[in-house]
Order: structure tokens, then sequence, then C-alpha cells
């Protein structure tokens, strides 16, 4: 009897020691799960304030308290590192996320990209594609201009070429007319002229480049009135992230402008430039970073292309600036371009020199009174009027040798003070900037491409010294929101 009760007591006294134990071992994991949430609200917190680093080092805690990374760590990793713009990284976490957390995995607060990618990755893995080609989304290349929203660009419904930054520096292009040269369904012809360039898309030849649509991230360059894309030396090279080409009419998304097809130039943020050289400025917060190249040549070309990258808290920038100048070829020793005055006493000028519009009363009135008025100043000048009933007047022997040597000494004069003679100088200049913050971008862009005209002969125009030139300018400015607003469905 003793025994028995013995035996009951040293049981209760294990249940409670047990109940013990399990209360505290339950109250350790509450506590250890609720330091893990604190961690988890304080990264969220610096998120929210753009403090991306502080935050990822509060999620990695997280990570280590929680043992292990769960859905939610995948998704913060995801939009701190579209902060960051680290897409690729960004995708490989939001797979992850996905498939942890399967169902709801888009929030109204999330940024608008994370929402695109998600959106693309879960309807790749909701069609049934297999694991490994979801998961293989982070290694293809993702287009933005057919849309204008994020696609994978093997089931993108058009034809597209992307060049990226590492095959321009490759292939040593130093414009982007070089780098159009060398793509599938384009005709450069480089006149050194007015337009510098003229780009022929798809076998589609005009005057100027006025068929396709040519933009920088997404914003037209195209010139408003004439639609000509001046694309000549103007635009730097270092700061583009890749050049995507659209082959064929896109107008549905970018209106008549692109009959052809459409080129838009990405470039780049600051977390693209920033394995750049580094440097700071005494008493900032920010550290800047520099890409750029110079270039130097014959006929006195020189160039600098330049962009400065920075950031503070949630605020990034990018400035970009390019100079071009050169001389360019020297024609002189051809005969079109020689500027000889002895080439006009070959001039037909009896041919040349010719009115043969109808004329009415008045103007024979006036151009009998202009005769009268020359031929007393100078007895040599003589023009030979066939009468009311014709309609054509002609120089005479003496009009023609008046006329030429009236035109040898305009042709030996100065101009914009220059003397007469060939010259086809290029001065470029390009500035552009772009400032974001969260959703908001805001950027600007002006260059002026000051080139000669190079078209005419010598009998036809001076150079470039003496004022022959084409020199438009253009200036841009913008601004972009990117937030989905929320879903509509139209239906009858």
């Amino acid at each position: 009897m003793e025994q028995d009760e013995t035996e009951e007591v040293m049981g209760k006294i294990k249940l409670t020691l047990l109940s013990i134990f399990v209360f505290q071992l339950f109250g350790l994991a509450q506590s250890t799960g609720s330091k893990c949430e604190v961690f988890y609200n304080e990264a969220e917190e610096k998120y929210n304030i753009g403090d991306f680093e502080t935050s990822f080092k509060l999620l990695k805690q997280y990570e280590s308290c929680h043992l292990g990374k769960d859905w939610k760590y995948d998704k913060l990793q995801a939009k701190i590192l579209i902060g960051q713009e680290e897409l690729n990284q960004a995708k490989k976490a939001i797979v992850r996320y996905v498939k942890k957390k399967k169902e709801n995995v888009i929030s109204e607060n999330d940024p608008q990209l994370f929402k695109d990618f998600c959106k693309l990755i879960n309807d790749s893995i909701k069609k049934h594609i297999a694991d490994s080609i979801a998961s293989n989304i982070i290694h293809r290349d993702t287009i933005f201009s057919v849309s204008k929203t994020p696609e994978i660009l093997s089931e993108t419904p058009a034809t597209i070429l992307i060049i990226k930054q590492d095959e321009i520096f490759e292939k040593g292009y130093v414009d982007i007319v070089d780098v159009l040269s060398n793509l599938p369904g384009f005709d450069i012809s480089k006149v050194y002229g007015a337009t510098y360039s003229n780009v022929f898309q798809r076998g589609f030849r005009q005057e100027n480049t006025e068929r396709t649509l040519f933009m920088i991230d997404g914003v037209e360059e195209n010139d408003i009135w004439s639609n000509i894309a001046y694309i000549s030396r103007q635009y730097p090279i270092a700061n583009i992230k890749s050049i995507e080409v659209i082959y064929g009419p896109s107008s549905t998304i970018y209106g008549a402008r692109a009959f052809v097809g459409a080129i838009n130039i990405i470039t780049k943020s600051y977390e693209d430039i920033k394995n750049g050289t580094a440097f700071s400025v005494a008493d900032s917060a920010m550290t800047f970073n520099i890409i750029g190249s110079l270039l130097g040549g014959q006929n006195n070309t020189l160039g600098a292309d330049l962009t400065l990258a920075g950031k503070h808290k949630r605020f990034s920038f990018t400035l970009s600036g390019k100079m071009y100048k050169s001389d360019e070829h020297d024609f002189s020793r051809q005969t079109h371009y020689n500027y000889d005055a002895d080439e006009f006493d070959d001039y037909p000028l009896s041919s040349n020199h010719r009115i043969t519009d109808d004329l009415t009363t008045t103007d024979v009135d006036e151009l009998q009174e202009f005769i009268t008025k020359i031929g007393s100043v100078d007895n040599h000048v003589g023009y030979q009027y066939q009468g009311f009933n014709k309609d054509t007047v002609v120089l005479t022997a003496a009009g023609e040798a008046y006329a030429r040597e009236a035109d040898k000494a305009a042709y030996l004069g100065v101009v914009n003070g220059n003397e007469i003679k060939q010259s086809n100088a290029t001065d470029n200049w390009y500035v552009g900037g772009v400032l974001k913050t969260g959703n908001v971008e805001f950027g600007f862009r002006s260059w002026k491409r000051k080139e000669g005209f190079n078209y005419y002969q010598d009998l036809f125009a001076a150079g470039s010294d003496n004022g022959s030139i084409w020199a438009p300018v253009n200036s841009t400015f913008y601004t972009k929101y990117n937030q989905q607003l929320g879903n509509w469905n139209l239906s009858n």
C-alpha cells in the first residue's frame, strides 16, 4: 500500500515537472517568435523609408532568428532588391516566394514592378510550366518596349532584338549608328551632311529617318513637326544598359510614328553604375560613381562620354553628358568641293539664267526698267527680250560675261569671317539626367546636333565655316509614376 502511494506521488511529481518544462518551452518559443517579428517589422520600416542596406541586415537577423527563409523573407528581400534595381536577383527571390506562398501573392501596397514580376511568374506556374522552366525565367531576357510592361522575350508576340551593354563594349561601338549598322534589317546611308546618316528599317527608304520611332527610356525623341529622328554622334554610349529593337509596325502602342518599327534605349540606373570609379565629396553622405570614355583621332576629332551616378537614402540619380567635335573628312581635292572660281568659265549661264515663266504686263514693265537701269551702269551688259508674245528672257553674251565676273567675285569673298572653301565641321553635345525616388521618376535631356550641309556641291552652297550648317536642338522634360491603380473588366 505504501509502495503504491509512493509511485502515485512520484508520478504526480514527474507530471508537474513535465508541465513546467512544456510551459517554459512554449514561453521560450513565444518569446523567440516575438523577437523574430521585431526584426522583421523593423526591416519593413527601414525598407519603407528607403534604407535598403539596414533593412537587409535586419532581414538577415530575422532569418537567423527564424532558423530559415519563409515566404515573408523572400517577399521583403525581393522588394529590397527591386528598390536597389537588382532585377535578376529580385526575380530569383520572387520565384521562391511564389512557390511558398502560392495564394494571394500580391497585395495592394506592393511596388508595381514587384506586382508585374509576381504576375508573370505566377501565370507561368499556373499554366503548368515545369518548375525548371519557371525557375529559368530569371535567366531569360525581359523586355519592356512591346507592351510597356515586363515580358519574357521568347513569349512576346513580336519580332524583337536586344543589344546589351556587354555586346556594345566588346564590339567597340562608339555611337548608336555603329550599333544599328551591325543589325539585321537596317540599311544605313552615311552622308555626313544635314542628318549625318539616314537609317532605313526593313527596306523602307525615305529621305530621312522618319518612319522608325526612336525613344530613350520609352520617351520619344523624334521631331514633333517632321517626325525625323536625328540619330547622330550626340547620344551617349556609356550610359546604355540595353537597346530594344522592335521590327514591324507598332502603332497600337506608340501611334503612327512607329510605322516600320521602334528603337528604345534603356539607360543605366545607379545600381548599374555602382561598380564604376567611386569617389565622395567632403561633408557629404553620398557616394558617387562615374563611368565613361574619351576619344580622339584624325581630322581634329575629340569626344568625351561620361555618366555620373549617386544615391542617398531613397533618392538616386544619374547624370550623363557627351561632347563630339570633328572637322570631318577633307573633300577639298574633289572636283565638286574644291571651290575653284575658274569653274565658272565653263558654267552654261545662258541655259541656267533664263526666265521661262508666263510674264504679265506688270512683270515685263518691271523687268524692262531693271534692264535699262543695269544697262545705264555698264554698257557692256545687255539682255535680249523677245516681246509680249514670248515668255523667255535670256542673257546676251555681254550679260553672261558680267554674271561670270560677279559670281567669281562672290566666290572669292569672305563669308562669316572665313574664306569660302570646303568645310563640314561637327559640334555636337548632349546632357541628360534622371532622379528616382520610390515609384516616381523625373528626367530631362537636351542636345544640339550642329553639322554641315555637305549635301550640296561647291557651286550651290558654302562650307560649314561660312554658315552652311543644320543645327536642330531638342529639349525634353518628363515625369513617370509607376503604380497600378486597380483592375477593371469591361463586358457587354
